[in-house]
């Protein structure tokens, strides 16, 4: 079997000459399929095309998830509107999405766990034991699609109660469709599979799931969706604390789709960037369908699918013998310690502040899980004014904004708005708790703000890198730039190891640089580059042996990169660094 995170596949077979053109790119595949499609009629069951579908990854070699959509794709529309139909009669209704069951009919439940428990069923009874090995998860789809919600579009009377705050009648709903979900799994002949549920964008059941559910796997929308988003510091320390608990093994995944107009702005540049940002908070499977990996020309540069995968899936440094490190800066306005409240930057929050300390302290105080604290603290504080003056911010400082930018004037600044993701992502380099800083795995820069500088879309838009980047300073006499990497890379073994580091750079100017190691030997220089004026991004790798771990250079570093020239500076994307004396198993 294929090795079992990284970028899967998503949707569904429709033709041989999509599946192979994806097929080897691909470690999984996450299959889609309807209530309606699999009971087609009350209590009668066709499996052909649920298990026609499965049979294609059994076949190929590789991991399966799938879901059931209910929602729209429920039996309540004709032809298999039976559901709808008596005895059953469960009620419905249609906006500008699509048609909707009430779920809290009184025979809804029933059909819905009725169908569940035959699946499970099916699977036990029928599948051979490497088939049920092969399915890694089945993610419930309780609502519309995959997501929080029961709806999409406009909610009509009488289901408006949905949407209540104050009703819990839906997360009720969900949660016990998931304890059912579980207990189904886990009392079944394939409880190795992991039942996965969409714990919400807000975390509102990341803390439930964990209590009642504990080896239950997650959805994580955002992550799969954009990157440098407001209040992603905390949404991502929910992955982090998964991925570095003893005590778990909660996998996380998230779908790309309904991408938004400014993906366009450069869709290479951008995916590197949300890969990256999905690799920093451990993110194991990034699920992507034909359809979008071929019409945004990614199939013709895989470059960026199988960094991906030889980075995902991996929680500690003992595990694997890879690491890198991306450089990248975010602007990130609530960021006090860079940034403190003091001259010339000043307090966060500088308007209407009774107004606004009476509102946080109602959230701090409120019964909000945690994580939607977080969520609403942050988008307490970037409020617009209403109307007309929408551009207009109610409580952040202005003031505070016009100083970061002074420090950073070829920054790019858009208006931080509360209404969904921010519309102009591309050419956006300030966000509001976002993670900051370069994204990395178990190679990190030594104090990136001191020894180098931000640099933002740079080079060819149709390139995997230069969304973001970091050069170095010659003006402000920053010329070297230093690095550590994790010890438990180590192979532990005698003499030192054989190790490959890479450098993504891009070619502008003239100017000379070279890289450190600390060998067997001592520091040793061992990449020396000048820059030919290309200007396009190239990756110089260079493999040696005796590397050895331990922080024994300047600043507790074991690589140190330095701009020889005087008067250029040096732009650089990525380091990444593959240690060949540790052999890591395929898991």
């Amino acid at each position: 079997m294929a090795q079992k995170y990284g970028m899967w596949g998503n949707g569904t077979f429709t033709n041989n000459t999509s599946w192979n053109a994806l097929l080897p790119h691909i470690q999984g595949f996450n299959f889609r399929f309807s209530w309606s499609n699999i009971e087609p009629t009350a209590g009668n069951f066709d499996w052909t095309y649920f298990d026609g579908q499965l049979q294609h990854a059994f076949d190929a070699g590789i991991w399966v998830g799938f879901m059931i959509f209910a929602g729209p794709a429920a039996p309540i529309v004709a032809p298999a509107d039976w559901l709808h139909q008596a005895p059953f009669n469960v009620p419905r209704f249609t906006n500008e999405r699509d048609t909707y069951p009430d779920y809290m009919a009184t025979n809804y439940k029933p059909r819905w766990y009725n169908m569940l428990s035959a699946v499970c069923d099916h699977i036990s009874n029928t599948y051979t034991t490497d088939q049920k090995n092969a399915i890694l998860f089945w993610m419930s789809a309780e609502g519309s699609t995959g997501d929080e919600g029961p709806f999409h579009g406009t909610v009509l009377p009488p289901y408006q109660y949905y949407e209540d705050p104050l009703s819990d009648e839906w997360e009720t709903f969900k949660r016990d469709s998931w304890t059912f979900q579980y207990d189904n799994i886990t009392n079944s002949s394939f409880s190795n599979t992991r039942l996965l549920i969409n714990q919400g964008n807000f975390g509102d059941n990341y803390q439930w799931a964990l209590d009642n559910t504990p080896t239950a796997w997650m959805k994580a929308g955002n992550f799969t969706h954009s990157y440098s988003d407001y209040a992603d510091l905390s949404y991502g320390d929910r992955l982090i604390a998964c991925r570095n608990s003893p005590s778990t093994d909660n996998r996380w995944r998230g779908e790309f789709e309904d991408i938004p107009d400014w993906w366009d702005d450069s869709p290479t540049q951008n995916l590197f960037a949300m890969l990256c940002n999905c690799l920093h908070v451990g993110l194991d499977i990034f699920n992507i369908s034909y359809a979008t990996a071929s019409s945004y020309g990614y199939l013709s540069n895989l470059w960026a699918f199988e960094f991906f995968t030889r980075h995902a899936g991996v929680r500690q440094a003992s595990e694997t013998n890879k690491g890198f490190c991306a450089f990248r800066d975010v602007l990130d306005i609530n960021d006090t310690d860079r940034f403190p409240e003091t001259a010339p930057y000043g307090p966060v929050v500088d308007k209407n502040t009774g107004s606004y300390n009476s509102q946080l302290s109602a959230i701090i105080s409120g019964s909000d899980p945690e994580t939607m604290k977080a969520y609403r603290i942050t988008y307490l504080t970037i409020r617009n004014e209403p109307p007309p003056a929408v551009s207009t911010y109610r409580f952040l400082s202005t003031n505070r904004i016009d100083a970061i930018h002074n420090d950073y004037p070829y920054a790019l600044y858009k208006f931080l708005t509360t209404v969904g993701l921010n519309d102009q992502k591309y050419l956006q380099d300030f966000s509001f708790d976002t993670i900051r800083g370069n994204w990395f795995r178990f190679v990190e820069e030594i104090d990136q703000y001191d020894n180098s500088k931000p640099a933002w879309r740079i080079g060819p838009t149709t390139d995997y890198f230069g969304r973001y980047a970091r050069r170095t300073a010659v003006a402000q006499g920053k010329t070297t730039r230093y690095f550590v990497c994790d010890p438990d890379l180590d192979s532990n073994g005698a003499g030192g190891n054989n190790v490959t580091i890479s450098v993504t750079y891009f070619d502008s100017g003239t100017a000379l640089w070279g890289v450190k190691a600390y060998t067997l030997k001592g520091p040793e220089e061992i990449m020396q580059m000048q820059n030919r004026g290309t200007g396009q991004w190239i990756t110089k790798e260079i493999t040696f042996d005796g590397f050895v771990f331990g922080g024994n250079m300047t600043n507790g570093s074991d690589i140190i990169f330095t701009n020889f020239s005087s008067t250029q500076d040096v732009t650089t994307a990525l380091l990444e660094f593959t240690n060949n004396s540790k052999v890591i198993p395929v898991s």
